[in-house]
């Protein structure tokens, strides 16, 4: 069936050429459009996303122009106070202070980096520091050792990226090397995890995480608390967090007080990418279904112009099944050929990813349901020739 199908294709290739050209064009900008969307998706996906679900920073900023300085102090030991308040109230699942460690509210090259001495060799990473609840509240997972816990020599503890680990020199597990910062301040490693995405679409970088308590100043004016609160209790917990600060800060009126979901952050931070991707992809959807209304006009022509044919098939004894199918083979050969162009092209033009390979895998796929879909009505209709009238009128 198939080598007379492919014979009746040639002999007619010049009523199909339009079919061809079109499929193609949509098989190439399809695809060029799903890599786009794959790539993505990698980053995406990546190690380092922390958990942000029903997490909610509550930061202030008080403003030196408006304060003195023995006033901000005040105004941050009342700060401490709020927080404290607020760890024990009914909405609140987890709580804990931090510094740097919180994703998505500047950009990546915004957060602190310094240099760390291990062994002999010096390397880049970003430093964070957090309370041990920071890892209930955003879920990180250790891959290797353990989180932040005190260390019977009373030395500090830290745990490091896997990518700071992937680079380091160590012959072996990390886990307990000696790691110095730029201050000469020694740290032991007791802990490994997966990594920190500062932007939803950049890889991790090398970091490490410290106790705050190593870093905590009695006497800062930022603060920055983060709490992990149940599900539909945002409202009610944001209002009464607003009434405890203005009760307990005093110049309430001279302080920034943020309290925000960070998963707002992390919409901000996402909207430049998925902004340019529905562009991509909204095009491509449109241009997609407008080559299924061609397809499908252009294959009821060829049918409409093929009736006495199909009608003949009936009257030798071809069954509405094998009209069906014969239809139906054809178009699918049709968006094979058509396809060639485009699997040979996007390899070339976007180099042959994984990404590259799945966009071509779900283009193909996408394109034959498509090709049967349009096939499927004209492939009907003609199936329903009666031979007796065909015969009749020739």
């Amino acid at each position: 069936m198939i080598r007379y199908i492919v014979r009746i294709l040639w002999n007619t290739r010049r009523s199909h050429r339009m079919i061809i050209i079109e499929q193609m064009l949509v098989f190439i900008v399809l695809s060029i459009c799903l890599v786009s969307v794959f790539d993505i998706l990698r980053k995406y996906s990546d190690p380092g996303m922390l958990d942000t679900d029903n997490t909610v920073l509550f930061s202030m900023m008080s403003l030196p122009e408006y304060t003195k300085y023995a006033d901000r102090v005040d105004i941050n030991k009342a700060f401490y106070s709020v927080f404290k308040n607020a760890c024990s109230w009914e909405q609140v699942e987890y709580a804990a202070e931090m510094s740097n460690l919180v994703p998505y509210l500047r950009p990546p090259e915004n957060y602190w980096k310094d240099s760390l001495k291990i062994g002999e060799n010096k390397y880049g990473a970003y430093i964070k520091f957090a309370d041990p609840e920071a890892q209930q509240i955003f879920n990180i997972k250790i891959t290797e050792g353990t989180w932040l816990r005190p260390l019977d020599n009373g030395a500090e503890p830290i745990v490091i990226s896997q990518q700071l680990a992937d680079i380091i020199d160590c012959h072996g597990t990390p886990v307990g090397l000696t790691v110095y910062d730029s201050f000469n301040r020694s740290f032991t490693v007791v802990g490994v995890f997966p990594g920190i995405k500062e932007s939803p679409f950049t890889p991790s970088d090398p970091a490490i995480i410290v106790p705050l308590s190593s870093f905590r100043s009695k006497n800062g004016v930022y603060r920055e608390c983060v709490f992990k609160i149940k599900t539909g209790t945002l409202p009610k917990f944001s209002t009464r967090l607003y009434n405890e600060c203005r009760r307990l800060i005093p110049k309430f009126n001279k302080i920034n007080i943020s309290i925000l979901e960070i998963d707002y952050y992390k919409s901000k931070a996402m909207f430049p990418v998925t902004s340019r991707l529905k562009l991509m992809v909204l095009p491509s959807i449109i241009l997609l279904l407008f080559a299924f209304v061609g397809s499908f006009g252009l294959l009821m022509l060829d049918m409409c112009r093929r009736t006495v044919e199909f009608g003949l098939h009936r009257a030798v004894g071809a069954t509405r099944r094998s009209i069906v199918r014969t239809v139906i083979l054809q178009n699918m050969i049709l968006t094979a050929i058509s396809s060639i162009p485009g699997i040979v092209l996007l390899p070339v033009v976007s180099g042959f990813t994984l990404s590259c390979l799945y966009a071509l895998l779900s283009t193909i796929g996408t394109m034959f349901f498509f090709s049967f879909i349009s096939a499927a009505y004209p492939a009907w209709k003609v199936s329903m020739i009666a031979p007796a009238d065909i015969l009749r009128e020739e």
